[in-house]
């Protein structure tokens, strides 16, 4: 296998990354507390301390991050159940060793778990010899909860988790803060034991992992931030909040100090308000800065809930528009279906009348399918009216037939069916336009437009073959006699109008079955 293979098998899927980073965090807890522990055996005080001036990490808290460490590299249920059983017996353990010191804060008693692994030679900075800080303790209770609660499955977990390692975070950035300022005396909470300077480094990574964890168990999409952030932002605002407060405490205790030496120093001196208004000033600052927090908090909520519902509409309106597009695209294949049936339909209704006619009636399509003008024109264009026209038009076709030598009985044949053309346009079309003309050969066509609603395609047959068919209640023998006293007749028709062209030749056509 090639090195390329071996990293992409090893490399972590983008949605596998929050738990690799939570169990990277206790992979790194496990080594500080492993290194620190080493430390004890070896009196190196470096390793404890860091430098002089710190307090040192106590036996406890370095055995806590070792359990602690295992137990998030032990936990989520894709490993063995094994490791799961690990997990929980590693939350056991850090959760008992931090209630136990919390208990002995509280009660004042001593349980002798300070000193039960390892009998402490350090003393400076501690309230009782061995003791890891209250808030140490309190880190390692969350820790522990977490982890036996890992296991469990339920709604709210995400939201638990998270709110563990925000709160852990949290108390790691009050006590780094006060070493980075320079006044780590300040963060005591009064006068218990300090937290050292490796032991807030390493609940600030414990808690990354806790809130890493969380990010997986997390469901509301990559695109979307995690429903928790308003506990990790209020918490982190209030961790900034006490950093200030507890800054301010000691300035406020100098402030007294000094008060108190001018008091007694002069007695006319008025200071007790001053001294008063000088004390109210960390618990102002306290609680506008958690105020503060709790605003942020429920800023955040507002947006993460206006950003779901924009969301929210923004996948309804691209299922709304699939779905449009999906209509749309069904309409215009019905539409084409429609349009296919209707050209069939026309298509054989086109050859139907020509078979049933002999050839005689050809339904046109389009203006191209109309056969070309006479090579002469006769006359002048005739406007048919209910008033006028028609019996201009009869007459200039009488005469056209005389012009091409018609027999009589031709010639009146051409009048019968250029008058049934001409009423037709008045009667259905409101009026119309005619125009004749011939060939040498002896054709006469006339040509009859109308602007009227047309034939519909169910009337044509009727319109074509039934003699006297009418729509408009009208007496009238209609294209049936134009079929039979006319040689040839095209109809073009539809909704903006009506054209007929008939052609009548000086000799009567043999009829098709004669024709070879």
């Amino acid at each position: 296998m090639s090195t390329a293979a071996v990293i992409s098998a090893f490399r972590p899927s983008l949605a596998r990354w929050p738990i690799t980073l939570g169990r990277f965090s206790g992979f790194l807890s496990a080594l500080l507390g492993t290194v620190v522990l080493i430390g004890w055996y070896t009196h190196n005080l470096t390793l404890l301390q860091i430098s002089p001036r710190f307090v040192a990490m106590a036996y406890n808290t370095a055995l806590g991050f070792l359990l602690c460490g295992v137990g998030m590299m032990s936990s989520r249920r894709e490993l063995s159940q094994p490791a799961c059983l690990i997990s929980l017996f590693m939350g056991i353990l850090t959760l008992a060793i931090g209630a136990v010191t919390l208990s002995e804060y509280i009660t004042g008693v001593n349980l002798g778990l300070d000193e039960l692994f390892m009998k402490s030679y350090i003393r400076a900075g501690v309230t009782a010899p061995g003791r890891m800080a209250f808030c140490t303790a309190f880190c390692f209770c969350l820790s522990g909860i977490f982890l036996v609660l890992e296991r469990r499955r339920f709604p709210l977990r995400p939201l638990q988790t998270a709110t563990i390692g925000s709160v852990v975070i949290g108390l790691g950035v009050v006590a780094l803060s006060g070493y980075f300022s320079g006044i780590a005396d300040s963060y005591a909470w009064g006068a218990l034991t300090r937290m050292a300077v490796h032991t807030a480094t390493g609940f600030l990574v414990l808690g990354l992992g806790i809130i890493a964890f969380s990010w997986s168990d997390d469901q509301s999409g990559p695109k979307t931030a995690p429903r928790w952030l308003p506990i990790f932002v209020g918490v982190g605002a209030a961790a900034v909040a006490m950093s200030l407060w507890q800054a301010l405490v000691v300035e406020e205790s100098t402030q007294q100090a000094l008060i108190r030496r001018l008091a007694a120093a002069s007695s006319s001196v008025p200071l007790g308000v001053l001294a008063r208004r000088q004390s109210l000033v960390p618990v102002v600052e306290l609680t506008s800065g958690l105020l503060l927090a709790l605003l942020l908090a429920g800023a955040v909520t507002l947006a993460q809930t206006a950003h779901r519902q924009a969301e929210a509409l923004r996948e309804a309106q691209e299922v709304l528009e699939t779905r449009v597009a999906e209509r749309t695209e069904a309409l215009a294949l019905a539409n084409n279906a429609l349009t296919e049936l209707a050209g069939w339909q026309r298509g054989f209704l086109r050859d139907a009348l020509a078979s049933v006619t002999e050839g005689k009636l050809r339904l046109c399509d389009s203006p191209a399918d109309l056969p070309p003008h006479g090579a002469s024109f006769f006359g002048y264009p005739i406007f048919l009216t209910m008033k006028s026209g028609l019996s201009d038009l009869r007459c200039q076709a009488l005469e056209a037939a005389d012009l091409c030598n018609f027999a009589p009985e031709r010639a009146q044949d051409l009048v019968t069916a250029v008058n049934e053309a001409g009423m037709n346009a008045i009667v259905h079309g409101g009026g119309g336009f005619a125009r004749i003309s011939f060939s040498p050969e002896g054709i006469i066509q006339v040509r009859v437009t109308d602007e009227g609603k047309g034939i519909t395609m169910e009337n044509l047959p009727r319109a074509t073959l039934s003699r006297g068919f009418t729509t408009a209640g009208t007496l009238g023998h209609g294209l049936k006699m134009i079929l039979q006293t006319a040689d040839r007749l095209w109809l073009l028709t539809g909704p903006t109008g009506t054209v007929v062209a008939l052609e009548q030749d000086r000799f009567a056509p043999e009829p098709l079955w004669t024709q070879d």
